[in-house]
């Protein structure tokens, strides 16, 4: 099922139809489908099959729990199977982010970091780097389209997800990626969740997208996975926009 909207204020993932009259109810959209979005302002998205030269990571490890050390030791791990080339981002600035965006470098772009504002009326949602710095939406505005190589962006960053719109016009950080940067995927939470179950969602994501599976396969099996052994509803957080069809080119079948 792949949902092509501005609406920002509809939580696609948590939809349960049902009918009153025939007492019936279906479960969850992000339970029963391969659910996942795109904003109309960009048209439709071809599938696309990226291949994984370079990753780059920006993993905190003062986030709790180690969510941040987990993830950092399963892309440690990926990099080193699949030879694939990894930087990760130790400067805690802006600007080391950017400079690596800017050129041109980068498949995939993990973020395991807080996002700074817990409010759930506040419009922008900055990436604490640090306690003097942060990474903010503004800041891709002058990159430009990565038109070459549109990463897949993976933000496990608290909110990440959340959208609104100005006078008419949408904002945050999906319109950002998507819509000014140009990536060709981005997956984030809309609401703050553990970072434990923030890793296992990441990691079930990229152990399924390295099985073969589709973009919109690999969210499903991570939301089904994650469900199954939490109890809380981190696993209808996750917001998936990227063709359904696209797949890592690594990683075709046969």
């Amino acid at each position: 099922l792949h949902i092509v909207s501005d609406e920002p204020w509809i939580p696609w993932e948590l939809v349960k139809p049902f009918d009153p009259a025939a007492d019936w109810q279906m479960d969850f959209l992000a339970a029963r489908f391969e659910l996942t979005r795109w904003l109309t302002a960009q048209g439709p998205l071809l599938p696309v099959a990226r291949r994984l030269d370079l990753a780059a990571w920006v993993c905190l490890d003062s986030r709790s729990d180690d969510g941040g050390t987990a993830d950092r030791s399963y892309l440690d791990e990926w990099s080193t199977a699949e030879r694939f080339e990894e930087v990760c981002l130790e400067e805690r600035s802006p600007d080391a982010i950017l400079d690596l965006l800017a050129s041109g470098r980068g498949d995939l772009w993990h973020f395991a970091i807080r996002g700074s504002s817990e409010d759930p009326g506040d419009v922008v949602v900055p990436l604490a780097l640090s306690d003097l710095a942060a990474l903010e939406q503004t800041h891709l505005y002058g990159l430009g389209p990565m038109e070459n190589h549109r990463p897949l962006v993976f933000m496990n960053a608290h909110h990440a997800a959340r959208q609104h719109q100005i006078l008419g016009k949408m904002t945050g950080w999906p319109a950002t990626w998507i819509q000014q940067a140009r990536c060709a995927a981005l997956v984030a939470p809309r609401w703050r969740v553990s970072d434990r179950s923030a890793s296992r969602f990441s990691q079930f994501f990229y152990d399924s997208l390295r099985s073969g599976k589709t973009f919109g396969g690999a969210s499903s099996d991570a939301r089904r996975q994650l469900r199954a052994l939490d109890a809380g509803a981190t696993w209808l957080s996750y917001v998936s926009y990227g063709h359904c069809n696209a797949r890592s080119s690594n990683h075709l079948p046969g």
